[in-house]
This record gives structure tokens, C-alpha cells and sequence, in this order.
């Protein structure tokens, strides 16, 4: 491992996370990390966004295990409705 590039990573997302409120930062990070560009640009709608946002306020870490299970639950929810 490249210890500068590792820095340049950091250093890049703190800029990001300076450009943008907790909440968007946040919410975003999890996304990317956690689901993918994929899955937000075709799948996630904004009222998805919505839950999965106020899920992330009552974690204090974005690592959080039960964060995943309630977005799981989010996410399924819409294709249960689809199929009624």
C-alpha cells in the first residue's frame, strides 16, 4: 500500500465532506460503500432516501450491522408493493 495515495483518498474526502452537510455526506458514503452507483441510479427513489437517511441519524456509526437490515427492509418494501 501507497501511504500518500491513501492520504490523497482521505484528504479528497474531507474536501467532500467539507462541500456538504452530515446528513448528504453521510447518506451518500453509505450508498457508495454499502449498495453502489448501480443500485442508487436505478433502484433507490428519493422517499427511499428519505428512510434510509432518518435510519443513519439513529446509528452513531455508519458501520452499524442493523443500519444494512433496515435498509434491506426499506429497499424490499418497494418490491413487495410491486408485486400487489
Amino acid at each position: 500500500m501507497d501511504r500518500k495515495r491513501i492520504e490523497k483518498i482521505i484528504n479528497e474526502l474531507d474536501n467532500i465532506y467539507e462541500k456538504y452537510n452530515d446528513d448528504e455526506f453521510n447518506l451518500a458514503f453509505y450508498i457508495y460503500v454499502r449498495l453502489g452507483k448501480f443500485e442508487f441510479e436505478n433502484y433507490i427513489c428519493d422517499d427511499e432516501l428519505i428512510e434510509m437517511n432518518k435510519i443513519l441519524k439513529r446509528h452513531s456509526t455508519l458501520f452499524d450491522e442493523d443500519i444494512n437490515d433496515e435498509v434491506r427492509l426499506i429497499l424490499n418494501d418497494d418490491e413487495d408493493d410491486e408485486e400487489d
